[in-house]
């Protein structure tokens, strides 16, 4: 398994690519498009977020360790 972290940004746009690649049913665009556009939306929420010490902190956390921040 790789252990090399990625970038919610890198992530998203891998999961576009699959999207757009042709080769999945509509279905499964619309969930990798989904699933980016959400990622995008969690991750700037939790990094302008001044709320310590709660759910926010925790996912700044996974952010962190993921490289982001």
């Amino acid at each position: 398994m790789n252990d090399q972290k990625m970038e919610i940004h890198d992530i998203c746009d891998k999961l576009q690519k699959l999207a757009d690649s042709g080769v999945f049913s509509p279905h499964t665009v619309e969930a990798c498009t989904q699933g980016a556009s959400l990622l995008k939306k969690i991750r700037e929420v939790v990094m302008s977020s001044p709320d310590e010490g709660s759910i926010v902190e925790d996912l700044r956390s996974i952010l962190a360790e993921q490289g982001e921040g």
